[in-house]
């Protein structure tokens, strides 16, 4: 989808039998790219974030900025909550180039890979919006 974070919030949450800091963003959803629509906007969760005086980062993970309009993968985790697929791997800002054409970047949270060769990331990072559409269409055929 293409969306754009608007406000959130952190809280302490029990995470796999850890208490960990969560952020919860609000998305508006401005186009769905594949599957099928989940409504005007989304509540997606993401590690880390401050609770008071206390902040965790947790590395590799992305950093929603709100406004920042951006080409999110989201899925529902094990508990149904919304998160995004494969941490800052799922998460492509959207950039101009210097002909104003708006481009995916890779998230700048995203960790090093160790095979980059064919990963979402390489295929993706640097396409406008309707060449990713076009991959996202066929790499979803069956």
């Amino acid at each position: 989808m293409v969306g754009v974070p608007d406000s959130g919030f952190s809280r302490w949450e029990m995470v796999a039998g850890s208490k960990r800091i969560v952020t919860y963003t609000r998305v508006r959803v401005e186009e769905t790219l594949a599957g099928t629509p989940s409504g005007a906007e989304l509540l997606v969760r993401t590690m880390g974030g401050q609770v008071g005086k206390i902040g965790q980062v947790v590395h590799g993970e992305a950093v929603l900025r709100p406004g920042e309009r951006s080409v999110l993968f989201v899925r529902p985790g094990e508990d149904g909550r919304l998160a995004i697929s494969g941490m800052a791997q799922g998460h492509y800002p959207l950039r101009a180039d210097e002909k104003g054409a708006l481009r995916l970047a890779a998230s700048p949270a995203l960790a090093r890979l160790v095979q980059p060769a064919g990963s979402a990331v390489a295929r993706l990072s640097g396409q406008t919006l309707s060449v990713c559409q076009r991959l996202i269409s066929e790499a979803a055929r069956p």
